[in-house]
Formats: C-alpha cells, sequence, structure tokens
C-alpha cells in the first residue's frame, strides 16, 4: 500500500492494492492536535465505485461497501480487512470515500 498526500479537503489519498489479492489498511483517528480519539460505537465504512456511472440511480455502480473492524476503539485505531474477492475488479482507478 502506498498514501500519498493527506486526507485535508485540498489533498487527495491514493491507495494502492493488487488486483485479486488480500488487502489490509489501518486507520488512526486524531483530533487536530494529534491526540487519539475514542471511536468506539462508531462506525467506519469505506465505499468503492466505478469511475464513470451508468446510470443516474447509482444502483449499478457500486463495487465495495465494507465495514472496519474497530481493532483498538478507546485508542482511534481501526482496519480495513479486504478480501481478494472484493479486490477482484479490473486495475485501474477507483473513486472511493471513508465515512465515519
Amino acid at each position: 500500500m502506498s498514501a500519498l498526500g493527506t486526507t485535508s479537503p485540498a489533498g487527495e489519498t491514493l491507495i494502492t492494492a493488487e488486483a485479486r489479492k488480500s488487502f489490509s489498511f489501518a486507520l488512526w483517528i486524531k483530533d487536530h492536535v494529534g491526540r487519539m480519539l475514542d471511536i468506539t460505537d462508531c462506525t467506519i465504512r469505506i465505499i468503492v465505485k466505478k469511475p464513470r456511472y451508468k446510470s443516474e440511480d447509482d444502483t449499478d455502480n457500486l463495487i465495495l461497501n465494507s465495514e472496519a473492524d474497530l481493532v483498538s476503539p478507546t485508542h482511534g485505531y481501526a482496519r480495513f480487512n479486504l478480501q481478494a474477492s472484493d479486490l477482484d475488479h479490473k486495475p485501474g482507478e477507483y473513486p472511493y470515500s471513508i465515512v465515519l
């Protein structure tokens, strides 16, 4: 995995994963001064879609909608464990959002 940029509104983050291979990545949730936040009772999801939408109602462009494991929620640590079947798509760039 390689991550470039930041998650600030002015930046982009690029995740590089190999197709048809399992892949894990973690998030540390911090406040503006770097303190780990308690994410107990939170849900964190990654949503990945096809880059070009085929319909206006969004029904045929969803690739992945997966929930993170809260590994150490009191320390702001969560991890996505994506399976090979989740990443069985053509190589390319796919827009995604991580939602808390």
